[in-house]
Order: structure tokens, then sequence, then C-alpha cells
């Protein structure tokens, strides 16, 4: 045997089922798990390159869920890969239909009224492609989250984009105005960046108002939110989805679910439109085996997603407690960050917790004193706020300082 053939002999000894075995159920919770970027740092192999070092930042920034998708999930995922690993290999053409089958009688409804993606961006990307067009563009709020209008504008059709109201909510009213001609209508509700909703009588009453004035318009829900509302007015808007081929809701696995990395999203809506979306995108090939079982088996388990919900909103009202008792306001927030009034540069504030060790969103161009905050652990949002107090008194001395400069008498 030749030297390269033992080598080759060698690196095969370490089987498939000791690599699987590495990264079982104790390994792919790090991995798969929200964040755990501290315990990632004790893995090794080529995983490594990914591996984040021990001192990794708090991440406050993408509206992650921080404790991953639970147990069950990952035991669900790393069953359907086998002990050896070779449930990898498969395409599992059989399930993709059955996770739609799944989805669908979540909703009251059938398959048919289903679409997969990768995580809801893919949902949001098809929809730009297939009810855009050169001359019947996209109407979307502004600030939101940016899908759609990236897409459509990419594409070279137009993107209408509507200022939010007083309240930084969605202004429906204008949105209606604007609807008429629109090949797409964008709502994100709860919102993105600001946390506001709107109650479901509001919001199914606007989409009606918009398809009276423009029955040609698709008007398309993001509710990636949805789980994390608490408002008891607010409401889903499948069952209106399900009536109506112009309606659409997209939904992920991303948020509430935990499933940020295995990206899965779905969207549901007349089983016309499904098709419609399900022939342009052809074949249900883009999404992972293990995120397919993970989806089933989180939207089976009711009371860990309940737990969950709890927990963000005990976390919630203690971080708007602290920003309300330090003396700053933020919207109504019914998602898993928030949106605070800092009276000062988010980009200063941004790059002073950064400088401590804590990372938070972007806001928008729009609201530049505004700050969106994710909603960590309770232990991690304790660490945080002593990061945010420090934070904000240096960015209010530096705006202090620099407006006795600009007012200071000339020589």
């Amino acid at each position: 045997m030749s030297a390269m053939s033992m080598r080759m002999t060698s690196a095969m000894s370490v089987s498939r089922r000791s690599f699987v075995k590495s990264m079982g159920t104790g390994a792919a919770a790090l991995l798969v798990g929200a964040r755990g970027r501290e315990a990632w740092a004790g893995t090794q192999s080529a995983t490594s390159a990914f591996v984040p070092s021990a001192t990794s930042d708090l991440l406050l920034s993408s509206n992650e869920n921080p404790l991953g998708p639970g147990q069950h999930v990952l035991e669900a995922m790393q069953g359907i890969l086998g002990e050896s690993g070779a449930g990898a290999g498969r395409y599992f053409f059989a399930q993709q239909a059955k996770m739609r089958e799944v989805l669908g009688a979540a909703h009251g409804a059938r398959e048919s009224n289903v679409v997969v993606g990768a995580g809801s961006s893919e949902i949001l990307l098809i929809a730009a492609d297939v009810f855009t067009t050169p001359d019947r563009g996209v109407v979307t709020p502004d600030p939101t989250f940016g899908t759609c209008a990236g897409r459509a504008a990419l594409l070279g059709h137009p993107v209408e984009r509507i200022g939010l109201d007083a309240a930084l909510r969605v202004d429906l009213q204008r949105m209606v105005s604007a609807a008429k001609g629109a090949g797409l209508v964008y709502l994100c509700n709860p919102n993105n960046p600001t946390a506001t909703a709107w109650s479901g009588p509001d919001m199914r009453a606007a989409i009606l108002e918009m398809l009276k004035i423009s029955p040609e318009t698709t008007i398309l829900v993001d509710e990636a939110y949805y789980e994390y509302a608490t408002d008891p007015s607010y409401a889903t808007m499948i069952p209106l989805a399900l009536e109506n081929p112009r309606v659409m809701v997209a939904r992920t696995f991303s948020k509430a679910y935990g499933m940020a990395g295995l990206r899965l999203g779905y969207g549901v809506s007349h089983e016309d439109t499904i098709k419609k979306m399900s022939d342009w995108r052809g074949m249900d090939m883009f999404t992972s085996v293990p995120g397919r079982v993970g989806a089933v088996v989180a939207l089976g388990n009711k009371p860990y997603l309940a737990k969950e919900v709890e927990r963000n909103e005990v976390v919630r009202r203690a971080t708007r407690k602290f920003f309300h008792d330090a003396g700053y306001e933020d919207t109504d927030s019914q998602a898993n960050f928030v949106y605070i009034d800092i009276r000062s540069s988010n980009e200063d504030f941004k790059k002073a917790c950064r400088e401590r060790g804590v990372r938070i969103g972007g806001g928008s161009k729009l609201y530049p004193k505004r700050a969106r905050i994710s909603l960590g652990t309770m232990e991690e949002m304790e660490r945080a706020f002593g990061v945010f107090e420090d934070a904000l008194k240096e960015v209010k001395q530096e705006l202090e300082a620099l407006l006795e400069q600009t007012h200071a008498p000339g020589e």
C-alpha cells in the first residue's frame, strides 16, 4: 500500500458514526441552539473556523431566540440523520410533502395552501419575483424589514415607501391610499424595527379596503413575530389569506421557535397563490432535512413555545422598565426586541455598547436617535443593563460637550 493510501485509510478510520457522535445531542445543542457561543469554543475539527472566541460579545442585534429550539427538537434532528449520519445523504422527498401537510393542518388548511422556504426571507423574495413587474411595484412601510423592497429594486421594479404614523406604527391609511395599482403591498405586523403592531380587526379592515380599490394587488403580511405578540387584540391574517388568493401570510421558525440557523419559513395562502409561487420556485429543494424535522417537532410542542413566549414577556417588561426608570421612552413592543428613544445618536450608542462587549441593532436612518435592542435571557439583559447605563452616560456627555463647543462665544 502506498504512503498516500495509508494516509487516506487512516483518515477514513474516523468513521461517520464517530463524527455524528461528536456532533450529537450535546454539540448539536451548541451548534444549532440560538447561540451558545462560549461553549462553541470547546468543539474541534473543521468547525473551528466558525467558532467565536470565549470572550465573544453579547449579541442583542438580530432578534434571535437566546435559548434555541429545545432538546426535543435537537433529538429529532439527530434522529433523522441516523446514528451513522447516512440520513444526511438523502433528499427525503416524501418528507417535504409531509411537512407542508403538517404546517397546513396547524392552520386548518391543506398541503396545497403552504409553500416553504429557507426562512421566511425566501418567501418574501419569491413574492417580490412573482407579484411585482416593471409597471406594478411594491408598496412598503418605511422603516420595515427590507427584503421585499430590496428584491423589487434589484429587479428594477418600482418601490414606494410609506412613512410610519406618530406612534411609529405602519400607517395603514396611507398604505391603503398607495396600494392602487401596486403589484405587492408588504405589511410587517409586528413591524421590524419598531416592534409595533396593529390589531386584527384594524389589519383586516385595511387589507379589505386595499383589495377593494386595487383588486389585482397581492397583500403580503409578514408575521415573523406573531408568537411574541401579547396584545389581546392582535390576530393572524391566515384565515383571510385562505379565503382570498390576493392575501398571503409569511411565518418563520427563526424567532420564537429558536431555529434561525436552520433556515425554515413558510407562506400560507389560497392554493391558487401557492401554486404560482411553487411553480416559479420549482421543486422544494431549498430546505434542510434536519430543519424540516425540527420544524414539525417544534410546531407540535405547544407547552415549550408557551414557556418561551412567557420568558420573552418577562424579559421584555424588565427591559422596558429599565429604560423607563432611566427616563427613556420606547414603543409598545409586541416582539422580542425593543425600540428605544435614546435622545442621542444611535450610531454613537452602538459604538459605546460594542466597546463594552454588547452589540445592538441598527435601528433606522429615519430615526437616528432610536436604538433597536434584541432581548436575550434575563441574565444577559442584567449584564447588558450596566453596559447601557455607561454607554448612555458617555453619549450624553459627548453630546453636551459638543453643544457647549457649538454655543461657545467666538474669539
